[in-house]
């Protein structure tokens, strides 16, 4: 257990993968606490429940918050409501999948955006962030800048954006840009390090996505092609396998998703589509008459 911030302790697990880390975070007020995205498996518990109970001895943990419905976000939710009788909090939108996936009522309070936990002179408030999971939540420390992201802000790379599982590419730009009118000095991540450069990191995350659609459209610029031809333009050079192949291609979709939605591109009429899979084939649209 590590003191990150005044009051913010986080329990990390080692993961070995892109980010090296997951970080539950317990936060501290005069009358209570809170802990964010209890994600944790079997081989861990023992440990990571005797920290979270010698907590909540000291100061109660009344909260426990939940960022987005992936199951290492809240896997250990019902082993720590066991120790700590705290209420389980998550979206409006994400509750009923975490429900389901949980085998039972995980979930017994649902936020809608905008709301308050408050710990007795702290505050958490509610800010909706929708794009990574159509209920991806992040929560601010009112008046002390300090936002605890979930999966919508990263460390050391993008978050992933799968249509296919909920998410959405143009949602999670907004995202980050409601974040960006936010007093925001220190980004602490599910995943990863703390990031003290908050505003650096968001344009940087915003400039990524703004060049991959502007790099979409100069490819269809050039021709009309399909999510394959897209694909091979911009990474048919790298040797990606296994995950972060299929999650290049869901990049691809989630962008091609947004710029439809924008009016950008099109679905070529009666076209049948190109190559086996006869995926269709897109085009940029002319708006200029």
């Amino acid at each position: 257990m590590e003191n990150i911030f005044r009051g913010v302790e986080s329990i990390t697990i080692r993961t070995g993968g892109a980010n090296d880390q997951n970080n539950i975070y317990v936060i501290e007020g005069d009358n209570s606490r809170a802990i964010i995205d209890p994600g944790y498996k079997d081989d861990l518990a023992k440990t990571i429940e005797s920290q979270i109970n010698q907590l909540h001895k000291s100061k109660p943990i009344k909260y426990i918050l939940i960022t987005d419905w992936y199951e290492e976000h809240w896997s250990g939710a019902q082993s720590v409501k066991e120790i700590t009788n705290g209420i389980i909090i998550s979206s409006q939108h994400d509750h009923g999948k975490i429900n389901n996936d949980s085998n039972g009522q995980l979930v017994t309070k649902i936020l809608r955006g905008g709301e308050t936990i408050d710990l007795g002179s702290r505050k958490l408030q509610t800010i909706n962030t929708p794009g990574h999971t159509p209920g991806s939540s992040c929560y601010l420390l009112q008046n002390e800048g300090v936002l605890f992201s979930g999966d919508c802000i990263l460390p050391n790379t993008s978050t992933a954006i799968d249509p296919t599982e909920g998410g959405d590419m143009k949602d999670y730009l907004d995202s980050l840009r409601r974040i960006q009118m936010l007093k925001v000095d220190l980004i602490l991540s599910f995943h990863g390090h703390p990031i003290s450069l908050a505003t650096e990191r968001l344009e940087n995350l915003i400039k990524i996505r703004e060049d991959r659609d502007q790099q979409i459209l100069d490819i269809l610029q050039i021709k009309p092609t399909s999510l394959g031809g897209i694909w091979e333009n911009i990474y048919g050079k790298r040797d990606l396998t296994g995950y972060l192949l299929e999650a290049s291609k869901k990049q691809i979709e989630a962008h091609i998703i947004k710029l439809e939605t924008e009016k950008e591109v099109s679905r070529l009429i009666n076209d049948q589509g190109s190559g086996e899979d006869h995926s269709p084939i897109y085009q940029i649209i002319n708006n200029n008459g």
